[in-house]
């Protein structure tokens, strides 16, 4: 009699534990509409595989209802919104899905509020996290690659290449590429933006040239697209932040003066690449000259102005923010290649950084 009191026991126990299981997944589901998917399909395709690309879909639809950088509307903010809680409640490859979408998604518009720049940051932490939690081997296997997402784009709606060349750094940033030779999908997004460029031309509506050397488009042309369309070789851009130019034109297009309008997570990429060169020419400076002290300390000026540099053409709220934001990535950077850095070279750069 006690064996069978304690199993019924047991039973009810269970039971309980299910509801409460069953009850907490209902209260997600009417919290996040992207949860309410079923678990499998009738032809065998995964839940995950479904839901993968329902979202890519929900994607391409805001990107073919807004081709201009607009504010972001209701329906895009509620979209964000989803995707962030599902970023955090969802499993380990939906929160990945989730996140990455949600870094591609500056693409769909200008920054907006403070309280949408807020969902970025929070996405580019939800995206540190997961790298720490999975590694990034298994990040980039469950996020949303370059390759899917410009499918989906181009059976919408093609792409322009400003968009593209946004949606190119995203990418970067999401698979966190830096160094050696391009990946597959970096490859073919700066493909798109060379082919949408030559295209564009031929209709009349962007420079059939780039805006600096004045060279026409190639097909394995890497360029920088800012929101005014006039487009320039990256090997350009990099060249005219060491070059001397007015303060009026730090931060603008050079044809047309107009702001070259990065979003928040586009212009921590770009500074990030940047800052990666700067590391890369300190530090061959460095052993090329005997990696004396006092010849590398003369290494701090180079890289304050760099730094300077970096935060008039990629601002923050301020140009002085940005510079310190910038000085923050090259300092990075050479911890990372583990230079030893001469006593007093870090105070130097700093005190003569705005």
């Amino acid at each position: 009699f006690g064996s069978s009191s304690s199993t019924s026991r047991s039973s009810i126990r269970m039971r309980y534990v299910r509801r409460r299981i069953r009850g907490k997944q209902q209260q997600q589901q009417r919290c996040c509409p992207l949860l309410r998917r079923p678990a499998t399909s009738l032809l065998g395709t995964s839940g995950h595989d479904l839901r993968r690309c329902r979202l890519l879909a929900k994607f391409a639809e805001f990107h073919a209802a807004t081709p201009t950088e607009e504010p972001p509307s209701m329906a895009l903010r509620e979209f964000r919104g989803s995707l962030l809680q599902l970023a955090r409640d969802g499993t380990q490859k939906m929160a990945c899905v989730a996140t990455s979408l949600l870094l591609y998604s500056e693409a769909l518009s200008c920054e907006g509020k403070p309280s949408d720049q807020k969902v970025m940051v929070a996405a580019a932490r939800e995206r540190l996290r997961l790298i720490e939690r999975l590694g990034r081997t298994r990040w980039d296997g469950f996020r949303v690659s370059g390759d899917e997402l410009l499918t989906s784009m181009r059976a919408h709606a093609g792409p322009t290449a400003r968009r593209l060349s946004v949606m190119t750094r995203l990418v970067s940033m999401a698979s966190g590429w830096k160094h050696g030779a391009l990946s597959a999908e970096l490859t073919e997004l700066r493909r798109a933006v060379a082919g949408a460029l030559r295209q564009a031309s031929e209709h009349g509506g962007i420079a059939a040239q780039c805006a600096v050397c004045l060279q026409d488009w190639g097909s394995e042309d890497s360029a920088i697209v800012p929101v005014c369309g006039h487009a320039l070789h990256t090997d350009c851009f990099w060249g005219l932040l060491l070059s001397h130019h007015a303060e009026g034109y730090r931060g603008r297009c050079r044809t047309c003066r107009a702001e070259a309008g990065w979003g928040r997570i586009a212009r921590s990429n770009i500074r990030c690449s940047v800052a990666s060169a700067v590391a890369a020419a300190v530090i061959s400076a460095s052993e090329n000259e005997g990696a004396k002290q006092a010849e590398t300390r003369d290494c701090a000026p180079f890289v304050t102005m760099m730094c300077e540099r970096m935060g008039s053409e990629i601002p923050e709220t301020t140009a002085a923010a940005g510079s310190r934001a910038a000085w923050r990535e090259v300092n990075r950077e050479l911890q990372r290649r583990c230079w030893r850095r001469p006593p007093g070279f870090a105070a130097a750069v700093r005190g003569q950084l705005p």
